[in-house]
């Protein structure tokens, strides 16, 4: 006697619909993470680009903060934590007694402003920012040359001569001008520098 297991109350029935429902049920987070990036890429191109992101900052910015780090240790320490723990500014101001950074910066804006007056007398209307490129060029060359000991009555017109052939090099550069067109710019640049800069000394007593 045979039994249909069709038939059956008890009897089981494999249609293959639950195959696929337990495959997702078993598929890791990382599968199912795949899946939704392939059917949707722009998920995967944002994720990418927080990691990108975030690995070139970490590579940039730390070696930068731990040169801060060390800068704000204390002299001679050796041991330099991840977080500092004091602050010493001891370092800044050395750097700032050693180097006239002050008066550089000073010297720097003064240029700027004098050669911009000048620029728009002799050619017209320019960007500032120009002037301010060439600025630091003049301040930096006589400051040097004033820390190396060319500061004496004999070596002033150095200084002047090297002052004006660095800035003719820079006007030229950054105004795009020949150097018989920027030769004029410089002189007369010199001119209201000379001229503004005794005002000030006779007004302030800076110069």
């Amino acid at each position: 006697m045979s039994i249909d297991a069709r038939n059956h109350e008890d009897a089981e029935t494999f249609d293959g619909s639950g195959d696929g429902a337990d495959d997702g049920e078993n598929k890791s987070r990382i599968a199912r993470w795949a899946d939704d990036w392939i059917k949707n890429p722009e998920k995967a191109y944002a994720v990418m680009l927080v990691f990108l992101g975030g690995v070139l900052l970490t590579t940039s910015l730390f070696p930068l903060y731990w040169l801060f780090n060390v800068a704000m240790a204390p002299p001679g320490q050796t041991d330099i934590p991840l977080v500092p723990t004091t602050i010493d500014l001891s370092a800044f101001v050395q750097v700032f007694v050693q180097i006239p950074f002050a008066r550089f910066m000073f010297n720097s804006l003064f240029y700027a402003f004098t050669l911009h007056l000048a620029a728009t007398f002799f050619i017209g209307e320019v960007p500032s920012q120009k002037a301010a490129y060439v600025g630091p060029v003049p301040a930096a060359v006589s400051i040097l040359l004033q820390q190396y000991g060319l500061s004496s009555s004999l070596l002033v017109g150095v200084v002047i001569v090297a002052t004006l052939v660095a800035e003719l090099l820079a006007v030229s550069a950054v105004y795009r001008l020949k150097f018989r067109s920027a030769a004029p710019l410089v002189v007369l640049h010199f001119g209201f520098a000379a001229v503004m800069g005794v005002a000030l000394a006779n007004v302030f007593g800076v110069l």
